[in-house]
């Protein structure tokens, strides 16, 4: 080792000054005597070797020599140190680089050690073999490469990136070419698609080694991989092809495409869907319904193309033609290749055409719920009976799906043979939901306006105590002073407050609030929160500094609603009464809300009363 060499101080400074005085001599001799280095150039490792084990660094990096010596080619083994030509003690070496250019001829660079590398990867890693025997270190060292190309060289290496070699979900290697595009792994894919890899060979899926791991200290190189294009990011992914004959036929939306060429169009497609997620799924039953279930799951939902319509232009017989088709080429292939395995009368399997007969018995009614998209699509394309798959969708239990159609059949026994009797009824229920729908919206929007009002005056050192009973908050002003007659803090307050959010303009309250709203005038104060210029549908953060500026309140409220509360008391008990009075809303109109306070005025006008520190309350 360089600190073996047995001289007094630094080894390294002395070692250059040896290899300088060794140029010189050779400079005046005019000759060249290698003897003299024999065993004392040093590697990177400080390894005194002979010139001839040693090959010049010229800008190999750090993170690349670790790569290498992670898979047991420690490449500064056969590197001279650097550093040896620097001045010494401020005096300049004039014949270091010179010797150093001498002894040893032959340089390497990152490209020389990313070949290499990439080499000795492809023998431990041969494409198609089985890695159980070859050590994670190797098969980390993969991801660890791609992630360096990543880093120094972005997309420009993609053509070196393409030659190292992979590590699939069979743990087998493997190799990109333009007909081999890998998956990236499982675990990178949208959610929906996850639970139904099996549809995918597991040799076409890489390892989820690529995904990265922090313990482990690998970076997730997927969008490198998809980047260079050597995998799909996701199951769902589109491709430009050429349309013609059954393919068109079945995306077309018009009866006659005979001798028609639609070219260059880009469409939604399911990734290596062919040819190699349908022929893994003429193998079996397992993997066919895995497939069904990533289209119904995750694309028919996804994906938007298959419901999308566009007009393109086509060529026949010389000749332009419009042509209607779907966005969805995965549609087409669905439908045109034989690729359901049914069981024939032999026992073996039998490949068939997706249809609703052949897809039954793979369809899990467990796809079907709260999933109108696979419903559209299994009735519309694959000629299932919609309000079979409607039932399946409501109720997965035979019993259950019975009771439905007997409650089916004596709605038919009313209706009879009426459609507008049906259409109305769906309508209605619609509207229902509807209105359901709308009630559930504004109540979140009510709590999420109300917490914000709080917070607001939270922010302003109010004590605010959540009721909800004839009003919302009880909010108080506490001082932490102690007065000369108590001996206590004092409180002032607590004021009830009511809070509205309204996006018509009208505020409205219950009898409850209306009466409470009377008997404690003094107290009740109503906040409303104007609305009627948001987009209520848009789901935002209502948040206190969004919510304040839109709130005004009303500290008087009580006076003007008593009137007509007491009013109403009086008509209850009258010869001629009113009765569910209860379901009465007492409606305050935008003239009346819109001219009060601010949060910020009235909380400065109560907190006005506060007496002064120190003084007789």
């Amino acid at each position: 080792m360089l600190e073996q060499i047995g001289v007094i101080g630094e080894a390294q400074q002395w070692l250059a000054v040896f290899l300088d005085v060794v140029g010189e001599c050779w400079s005046n001799r005019a000759g060249v005597d290698l003897t003299a280095l024999e065993g004392m150039v040093p590697n990177q490792n400080l390894r005194l070797c002979s010139p001839s084990e040693l090959k010049r660094d010229t800008g190999v990096s750090e993170q690349l020599k670790g790569i290498c010596a992670g898979i047991g080619d420690d490449v500064r083994e056969r590197l001279l140190l650097d550093g040896l030509e620097k001045a010494v003690d401020g005096d300049e070496l004039h014949h270091v680089a010179m010797t150093l250019a001498t002894a040893i001829p032959q340089e390497v660079n990152e490209e020389d050690v990313i070949a290499t590398t990439v080499e000795r990867l492809g023998d431990v890693l041969p494409e198609g073999r089985d890695c159980d025997d070859v050590g994670s270190e190797v098969k980390q060292a993969t991801a660890l490469l791609l992630a360096h190309l990543w880093e120094s060289l972005g997309e420009a290496a993609a053509p070196v990136a393409r030659r190292v070699p992979l590590v699939t979900a069979s743990d087998r290697g493997a190799r990109w070419s333009q007909s081999r595009v890998l998956m990236v792994p499982v675990c990178a894919w949208r959610e929906s698609a996850q639970p139904f890899f099996n549809a995918y060979p597991p040799d076409r899926v890489l390892s989820e080694l690529y995904a990265g791991s922090a313990r482990e200290g690998i970076p997730s190189v997927t969008m490198p991989l998809v980047r260079w294009g050597m995998a799909h990011a996701d199951p769902i992914t589109e491709s430009t092809v050429d349309l013609r004959e059954r393919r068109l036929e079945r995306l077309s939306e018009d009866g006659d495409t005979e001798g028609v060429t639609v070219r260059d169009q880009r469409l939604s497609q399911i990734a290596l869907l062919t040819p190699e997620v349908l022929n893994r799924c003429e193998e079996s039953e397992e993997h066919a319904r895995a497939l069904l279930g990533l289209v119904l799951c995750c694309v028919a939902r996804d994906d938007p193309g298959w419901q999308e319509r566009r007009v393109v232009k086509g060529i026949r017989l010389g000749e332009e033609v419009a042509v209607s088709i779907r966005s969805a080429l995965w549609l087409a292939d669905l439908k045109v290749r034989a690729w359901v395995p049914v069981p024939g009368e032999d026992g073996r399997p039998q490949k068939m055409v997706a249809n609703a007969a052949t897809l039954r018995h793979l369809l899990d009614p467990a796809w079907l719920k709260d999933n109108d998209d696979a419903i559209r699509l299994l009735s519309e394309w694959f000629d299932f009976d919609q309000l079979e798959l409607r039932l399946l969708g409501f109720a997965q239990d035979e019993q259950d799906r019975q009771e439905l159609r007997d409650s089916l059949a004596e709605l038919v026994e009313s209706g009879g043979g009426d459609p507008q009797f049906y259409k109305e009824l769906a309508d209605e229920v619609e509207a229902r939901g509807r209105r359901k729908r709308d009630v559930e919206r504004c109540r979140r929007l009510g709590i999420a306006v109300q917490e914000a009002v709080a917070a607001a005056l939270r922010r302003r050192n109010l004590e605010v105590t959540l009721v909800d009973r004839g009003f919302d908050y009880e909010v108080a002003v506490r001082s932490d002073d102690v007065y000369h007659d108590t001996g206590t803090a004092f409180e002032l307050g607590p004021y009830l407050v009511e809070v509205k959010a309204t996006t018509t303009g009208h505020a409205r309250l219950t009898p409850t609030q209306a009466g409470t709203s009377a008997r404690e005038r003094d107290r009740y104060v109503l906040c409303v929160v104007d609305l009627r210029q948001m987009d209520v549908d848009v789901e935002v953060d209502w948040s206190a500094d969004r919510v304040e500026p839109l709130a005004k309140l009303v500290p008087d409220i009580g006076g003007k609603v008593g009137d007509t509360y007491d009013w109403v008391e009086l008509a209850t008990t009258l010869d001629v009464s009113i009765r569910n009075e209860s379901a009465l809303r007492y409606e305050v109109p935008p003239e009346i809300w819109d001219s009060g306070i601010r949060i910020e005025d009235w909380v400065g006008r109560i907190v006005a009363n506060l007496p002064t520190s120190g003084s007789n309350a």
